[in-house]
């Protein structure tokens, strides 16, 4: 069954691609340094303590999100969703464990 690509649905699969995407390559959008409270757009020289790439990863991961799903919606393009989404959530957590492994590894 094709359908018109629901919002909510294509932003939720889009997300789960963008966030393994931008974790695999590294790249979170900006940093944010705890100890100093500071932010920044990469890696600061000095002693700040360690970086947080979580939020980096998030807002990168909200926007690509966000531009995918306006997108589909806007133009009003069909895709075959039903089998896609299901799966793609559990692979997409599955793929971050893996890329974070050395957490969870000693």
């Amino acid at each position: 069954m094709i359908m018109t690509v629901n919002f909510r649905a294509s932003l939720t699969a889009t997300f789960c691609v963008a966030y393994v995407v931008l974790l695999s390559l590294d790249s979170p959008l900006f940093l944010y340094y705890p100890l100093t409270g500071e932010w920044a757009f990469r890696q600061l020289e000095g002693n700040h303590g360690p970086a947080m790439q979580w939020y980096g990863l998030l807002m990168g991961a909200a926007i690509a999100a966000t531009v995918v799903s306006l997108s589909l919606s806007l133009l009003n393009i069909k895709i075959r969703l039903e089998k896609v989404a299901t799966i793609l959530m559990p692979v997409a957590m599955l793929a971050c464990v893996y890329f974070m492994r050395g957490f969870f590894i000693y």
